[in-house]
Formats: C-alpha cells, structure tokens, sequence
C-alpha cells in the first residue's frame, strides 16, 4: 500500500477532525510564509539590478521591439530571453524601476511558484488515489514557499530567474502526471502544453534542459499506477528535440561565462555535495561564509541553530515515510534530487540558496505527506516555521559582507553621493571590489544620473585633475587630493 492511500486510510478511519485541523495547519504555515518573506519587499536595487535595468532602459529608449531579445545580434554569457530580457523590460517599462514594485513581482513569482509545486502535489495524489489531494496540495504549497532556499529569489530582483523555472518545471510535472487520467482531448492538450513549457523554461534557466528527466523520475514514482502511454511519450520526444534546438542557439547566442560558471570535477563537487545539504537544512549561505572565514564561533552557531529544527522536521516525517514508501519510490524522490541539482555540483565556485529550488519541488511533496502523517502536525510544523525564521532574518541583519548587508551599505552611499557636488568625468578608485559589486559603475550611473561613458574607473589619478573619488577598503567613498605629480 503507498504512503498517500495510508494517508487517506489513517484520516478517515482514526480521525474525521484531522482533516479540518490539517486545513488549519495549511493556513497558518501560509499565513506564517508571507509574515517572513513581507520584509523582502523592501529591499533596495543592489548588484546586477543596476546592469540590466541599464539595459532595459537603453532598449526602450531606442525603441527595440520585445521580441528581438530572442534572437540578439551582441553575445553575452547568458541567452535567457525571458526571465532577464522580457522581465526586465516589465520592470522597467510598466513598473517605472520602482524597486518596491519589482520585489513585490518577484513575491509574485515566488506565491505562482509555490502554488505550482502544491499543483503537482494534488496531481501526484489523484494518480494514487489519495482522498484529499487538494490538502495535500495547500500543505505542501506552504512547506515550498517556507523554505529558505527563497531568500535570494525574493531578496534580489535579478534572481527572479529560479522562480520562472519552478513554474515552467513544476507545470509541466502536474501536465505529466494529470495526463494519462485524462479523455483522449484533455490528454492531448496536456501533452501539448509539456513541449511548450520546456520551452517557456529554457528561455528561462539554462538547467531547464534536464526537465525530461524529472518527468520520468516521478513516472517512476507512480509507476504502479499510471504509465505514460504515447501521447505522452510524443510530449517526451518533443521536449527532447527542443532542448537540441535549445542547445545550439544557446552555443550561438553566447560567449563564454565568468570563471565561477566553469564546470569542474575537483574538489569543489565534495564542496557543493555538502552546499546541498545545508541548503536542505536551511542553513544560511551567510553561516557558512562565517564558517570558511573569520568567523567561525558564530557561523557555527547560526548553522546550528538552524539546522536543529529542521532536523527534528526531517526525523518526525521522514521516519513516517519510510514506514510506506516502497523502494522505488524513495529512489525516484532521491534520483529526481540528484538530477535536479547536477549542473551546480560541477560548478566551480558559485553556490546559493536558490540553486536547490529545483531540486526541493519532490521533497516539499514527500515532507508534506510525512507532516500528514505524524501525531503532532504543528508542533512538527513549527519546528519547520523555526528554522526558517532563524535563517531568513539573520540573513538579513547580517551587514557587510553579508550580501543584504552590502546591499545596505549601498544606499548608505548613495546616500552620502547624492549630497556632493558632482562634476564629469567622475573619477573613481575602487579599493574594495567586492563591496563595490554592490554598486558597479551601472549604478552610478543610474541613482546619481551621470552617463556610463562619464564615470572611469582608475588605479591612478588622471593628469589635470585635482581629486577623484575614493572608494576605500572599509567601503566609504571620500574624496582624495589628487598626488602630485613628479
């Protein structure tokens, strides 16, 4: 017998009160989600934002059609048309760059997201008759959208990338599913949406490229119930030959990437097999920079303290499912987790939080099921609300070199900028260049209205000129004498 037909069983038979107080629990843990991504809003323009609402800016000002994103004429190290190009054009066309607005399009994004996975989950159980897939859907939605892995993606315009993809990825899952169990018409057109939204996807994130995969490693899943047939291996087929299609427009329209994009088989594998895992944890990124560097007491503290609670999360429902998980259900959930997460296990240097929103959409099912099942849902489900909390707001109090805390010292000198009198060409030395992302000569240009072209970066002080402006180690900009010269 499968978890979810126990599931049904355990809620009908043992208790008829469970499910209004499980429909209780999906409402507080969403209510608790929007009370700790609610800040995120408030978050101020900071690193890439600056770069592509330049962009943005400069393709309404000469008037480029939307489309020609698609098929550009100069080469970058991305080709995602959608979730940068077309998005960033809404942001600052129809949103006038206002920053609130286009955090408050990301918690968009972040809620369609969530209520995409919670899609799959309420298909996942129709296929293996689950008496109240649609609770199942609400409670999962939830866990999705309570993890920390979405700190970025609601803290950081630009990351608005990972939450395109879970919805093209997670949508096309719930066709995949739905499908079989569907008249010959309806089928159809569900097979017919697979294809289109592995295009939508591709457009969005490069990694979308493995959605065919995790499409057969939740047919594993359900394999004692619902196998694909030919319409849906035709959706199969399609999808493949668009990620080819994909694949060499991609080699066409880019050049080569930052070295942090290099994919690697060193050391960094064993770096980012553990990254995953933390992530899982709701281990902050900023507790593990802690760790790495000069901080090691408090990082370990932080990470601690919020890996325990999802800990005891992880025991009380795990240890329900794999009382019913059958074996090839549990290795299709850990196979659909490897799989979903390989490119960023090769990866050279980058890791974030955000890379695991892919990877977490079969486990948020699993975890739900197993939260249904245990004795104490809430007291379990607090726990979960717990860790989260703990990562997500220390993450944001964190300064420098924190990366909210960058973003923060930003506007603090923007802040001090906007005060001085200002001439072009504006000369300015960085002495900090990691702090400095935070700003960029984009953003410069931008919030103190000075043309790109008229802001120069210098190691040494131009000639004819009597100061420039200094950005020095501890971060503050001030203005320096020019040296004399010899």
């Amino acid at each position: 017998m499968t978890l979810i037909q126990q599931i049904g069983k355990y809620t009908y038979r043992n208790n008829r009160s469970y499910s209004s107080n499980a429909w209780l629990l999906a409402v507080g843990l969403f209510l608790f989600s929007l009370f700790l991504w609610w800040p995120s809003l408030y978050t101020p323009w900071w690193g890439d934002d600056y770069g592509v609402l330049q962009t943005a800016k400069a393709a309404r000002i000469s008037d480029e059609p939307w489309w020609q994103v698609f098929l550009p004429e100069s080469h970058w190290g991305f080709w995602r048309p959608l979730s940068i190009d077309t998005y960033w054009r809404f942001v600052e066309e129809t949103l006038h760059a206002n920053s609130v607005l286009a955090h408050a399009a990301n918690f968009a994004l972040w809620f369609i997201a969530s209520l995409s996975v919670g899609l799959c989950a309420c298909q996942l159980a129709k296929r293996v008759n689950y008496n109240s897939p649609w609770l199942l859907a609400a409670i999962t939605t939830s866990i999705y959208g309570l993890s920390s892995i979405h700190f970025l993606s609601l803290h950081w315009v630009s990351a608005a990338n990972s939450s395109f993809i879970v919805i093209f990825t997670a949508l096309s899952i719930a066709c995949w599913i739905a499908a079989p169990a569907c008249n010959k018409y309806t089928r159809i057109l569900l097979c017919c949406c697979i294809p289109l939204l592995q295009l939508l996807a591709l457009f969005s994130k490069e990694s979308s490229i493995l959605i065919p995969f995790l499409l057969l490693m939740f047919s594993l899943y359900v394999f004692d119930y619902s196998k694909p047939g030919k319409y849906e291996l035709f959706a199969l087929a399609g999808s493949v030959i668009i990620c080819c299609i994909w694949y060499l427009c991609l080699k066409m329209f880019t050049e080569s990437r930052d070295q942090a994009y290099d994919l690697v088989f060193e050391v960094n594998i064993v770096r980012n097999v553990f990254s995953l895992g933390a992530w899982f944890l709701n281990i902050p990124r900023e507790a593990l920079r802690m760790i790495a560097t000069d901080a090691k007491f408090i990082g370990c503290l932080w990470a601690s303290a919020s890996a325990a609670p999802m800990l005891g999360f992880f025991y009380f429902t795990v240890q329900q499912l794999l009382n019913v998980l059958s074996r090839h259900q549990i290795a299709a959930a850990i196979l659909f987790v490897l799989i979903a997460y390989f490119p960023y296990f090769l990866l050279s240097s980058q890791s974030y939080e955000y890379y695991a929103a892919i990877a977490f959409i079969f486990p948020s099912i699993l975890l739900s099921q197993g939260l249904l099942l245990t004795q104490r849902p809430m007291l379990v489900a607090g726990l979960f609300c717990i860790s989260s909390y703990v990562a997500v707001q220390g993450s944001r109090e964190v300064g420098y070199p924190g990366l909210i805390g960058r973003a923060h010292w930003a506007e603090q000198q923007f802040a001090y900028l906007k005060t001085q009198d200002l001439t072009v060409p504006l000369i300015v030395r960085v002495e900090n260049k990691h702090q400095f992302y935070a700003i960029g000569v984009a953003g410069l240009s931008w919030r103190l209205g000075i043309e790109e072209k008229d802001i120069l970066l210098a190691d040494a002080c131009p000639q004819n000129s009597e100061k420039w402006l200094v950005q020095k180690q501890d971060g503050n900009f001030r203005w320096e004498n020019c040296p004399p010269l010899n």
